[in-house]
């Protein structure tokens, strides 16, 4: 897996069993109005049992750049 798209434990935000079955990961910046609009919307995800999903926050504020990367990597090819 590209390192962009693995949490960080030093820098990343966790809730949730390192070894639950889902990671969801969540790229945002915590100035940003469209990223909490999408923190809200992922409330009832995260209210799931943290032995199901784990999620994590990165914060993205100082790296747009890398997380543009990382999702254009991720992104499959046509």
């Amino acid at each position: 897996m590209d390192p962009l798209l693995q949490p960080d434990e030093a820098t990343d935000h966790f809730r949730g069993l390192a070894d639950a079955p889902v990671t969801l990961i969540e790229y945002g910046d915590f100035e940003c109005p469209s990223c909490l609009q999408a923190h809200g919307a992922l409330s009832s995800v995260r209210s799931t049992p943290a032995f199901y999903v784990n999620g994590v926050f990165a914060d993205v504020s100082f790296g747009l750049n890398h997380l543009y990367e990382a999702i254009d990597r991720a992104l499959p090819r046509h």
